[in-house]
């Protein structure tokens, strides 16, 4: 690590001790010493603690390399590396260019002060950033995605040579926002993005988008309480008609979300929920569109058939499903709720085994990727279990850490 010499600069040229700027921020001045020397990096609080106190930004203050520079390497194709999307390198510059748009000074809802074409770069780059965090830490991107949404939100609704761009990553934070909330177990707020999402995709000229935002919202219908499976039902139709019948992971999402509304419906709609599931296997592309904001794997595919055949009543196909679920490559959030939906199932076919294991497995994760929506299918799911099952001692040990 380099000295940061810019650091020490802006210090000694306002005449300020270390000890001084250590008060104001809070911390030691062994500390900001190490960082002036380079022996220690400084982490994003006290960053924005000192681009506050000293008037500037992450650049100016020598904790990212020159904007001029990352663009040049984010438009690198070696550096990024895009086949592996966890390389080191390529993480570390998508993390120093969420580090620039939340540093505060290069953006603020109502002003930007870099080229326009250059903001977008860096915010379409720092939102492959966010979706690797969302994955694993939802409390870190939804922190992130509430900086910079703001701004992005105010740019896409005027016009300009740059709205259509502008409102396509706008479209793709609000959705990104959209799941962050469900984690947070913040379900009005979850609502709110989508619609945000629709509005904004409509102004991108992007019909796969559009329908990516539609088919949000036909989640939102079925995750949101209260239920809404007609409401679900028709918003996954509108999004049909904006994918124009292509053969895409969207339109294997629309008829996944048609799947789970008709369960809801009874047991009158049980061959029409299970010709959509049909659907969803045929209809699913296998690539990734929409940067992977159809967020539809074939481990969704699976997933979502085992929640309708939950609402079918028939849980020992549901449990087949959630299985091959966890077969394919799910994230940690998705493993989370198939190994919690597996515990609820087994409730039903009478199988403290099967529930005690993977009830035990999906609490370890709930506290792993710090999602609220999943502690409290946890808390539900243990409310459901027989209560002699719940004495066991292991079980006893699991349930307190939903309580902490």
């Amino acid at each position: 690590m380099e000295p940061n010499h810019k650091l020490k600069y802006e210090r000694e040229k306002r005449g300020w001790s270390q000890a001084y700027v250590a008060r104001k921020i809070g911390t030691s001045a062994d500390l900001i010493s190490k960082w002036e020397r380079g022996l220690r990096g400084v982490g994003m609080q006290h960053r924005q603690a000192l681009c506050d106190l000293f008037n500037r930004n992450a650049e100016e203050l020598g904790f990212i390399q020159p904007i001029t520079s990352l663009i040049k390497e984010l438009g690198n194709e070696a550096s990024l590396d895009k086949d592996d999307p966890m390389n080191k390198g390529r993480r570390q510059l998508l993390q120093q260019a969420l580090t620039l748009l939340c540093s505060g000074g290069l953006a603020t809802p109502n002003h930007i002060s870099i080229p326009t074409d250059l903001y977008i770069t860096l915010s379409d780059t720092a939102l492959r950033e966010c979706w690797h965090q969302i994955n694993n830490n939802t409390s870190q991107a939804s922190e992130i995605l509430s900086v910079i949404a703001p701004m992005l939100i105010n740019m896409a609704l005027e016009p300009s040579p740059y709205q259509q761009q502008l409102a396509s990553i706008a479209t793709k934070t609000l959705l990104l926002r959209v799941i962050a909330a469900t984690h947070k177990a913040n379900y009005i707020a979850r609502e709110l993005f989508n619609h945000e999402a629709i509005q904004c995709s409509r102004l991108s000229n992007d019909h796969l988008l559009q329908a990516a935002a539609l088919t949000y919202m036909g989640w939102t219908y079925l995750v949101c309480p209260p239920v809404r499976p007609e409401k679900a039902i028709e918003v996954a139709k509108e999004a049909l008609t904006a994918n124009r019948s292509e053969k895409t992971n969207i339109a294997s999402n629309c008829h996944a979300i048609m799947a789970e509304a008709y369960s809801y419906l009874g047991a009158d709609y049980k061959q029409t929920a299970l010709r959509h599931m049909g659907l969803a296997q045929e209809s699913y592309a296998n690539t990734t569109d929409v940067l992977d904001y159809a967020d539809c794997t074939p481990y969704t595919l699976h997933h979502n058939a085992a929640m309708a055949y939950l609402h079918l009543g028939d849980p020992k196909t549901a449990i087949q499903q959630l299985d091959k679920s966890l077969l394919q490559n799910a994230t940690p959030r998705g493993q989370c709720g198939s190994l919690l939906y597996i515990a609820d199932a087994a409730c039903k076919i009478n199988d403290y085994d099967l529930f005690k294991t993977r009830f035990i497995q999906g609490i370890e994760l709930v506290e792993t990727i710090h999602s609220d929506h999943r502690k409290a299918l946890a808390k539900q799911i243990a409310n459901r279990a027989p209560k002699d099952w719940l004495r066991d001692d292991e079980l006893q040990k699991a349930i307190t850490k939903l309580h902490v």
